[in-house]
């Protein structure tokens, strides 16, 4: 399962996204579209470290990081790398 596939399922799964997950494409607004709050991008975060074994700092904790599927993948391959 791909790292997009696996946070997309975290928001289905975890977050009880309701609408449909074919909506969740790379570049779905998360924040915007209330996909994401305050209190989500915590969960969020919880999962990238436990899930893909990084450490997320407190300086980027910011919405550009977890704005898209897209923009949270890349901060995990950022930080995988």
């Amino acid at each position: 399962m791909s790292t997009a596939d696996r946070i997309r399922s975290m928001i289905v799964n975890d977050l009880a996204w309701t609408g449909s997950p074919d909506v969740l494409t790379p570049d779905y607004p998360l924040i915007d579209n209330q996909v994401l709050d305050s209190l989500g991008i915590y969960q969020m975060v919880t999962f990238i470290q436990d899930e893909f074994d990084i450490e997320v700092d407190a300086m980027e904790l910011v919405p550009d990081n977890f704005e898209t599927i897209g923009a949270i993948e890349r901060l995990v391959n950022d930080k995988s790398a």
